[in-house]
């Protein structure tokens, strides 16, 4: 008798290479939206770090490591003596939410770090962390600012 048609076992090995044909390609998909997703990502907290960074580098207050009284619960002020010369140097670092215009959800956060000269009181290094998170995971973007005062 002459039949027409798949037979089971054509059928069954049809289905399971289709089968994982589709799955490879929903993984590769889903893999690929996650990386551009977090390419965009990281590039938005660089731009914000940037622009942040650019902003306070115009500032006045970088002049000087006088960064006026304490009036910031989130500032904090660390002496750290250096190993090679014994010298202390001055890092303060103030953190600051992020503004509601700017395209990161979740929790972000920007954190500046002032670096000061332990001979002459002046800003040595400048630093911005922008902190952000994505698929539950915290990331840092950061960008320095190196400053010569002569």
């Amino acid at each position: 008798m002459n039949k027409k048609g798949f037979s089971a076992p054509e059928l069954m090995v049809t289905l399971f290479v289709a089968v994982v044909f589709i799955s490879i390609g929903y993984g590769m998909h889903t893999y690929v939206y996650k990386e551009i997703s977090f390419s965009k990502k990281r590039a938005i907290a660089s731009n914000i770090a940037e622009s942040h960074l650019r902003k306070r580098a115009s500032l006045s207050e970088l002049s000087d490591c006088d960064l006026g009284p304490d009036e910031s619960k989130k500032r904090t002020v660390e002496q750290i003596t250096r190993e090679e010369d014994g010298k202390v140097t001055k890092k303060i670092t103030i953190e600051e939410d992020l503004e509601s215009n700017e395209r990161l959800s979740g929790n972000t956060t920007i954190k500046n770090t002032y670096w000061c000269d332990p001979d002459q009181d002046k800003l040595m290094v400048f630093e911005i962390v922008v902190t952000y998170e994505f698929d539950g995971v915290k990331y840092d973007e950061k960008q320095v600012l190196y400053i010569d005062k002569k």
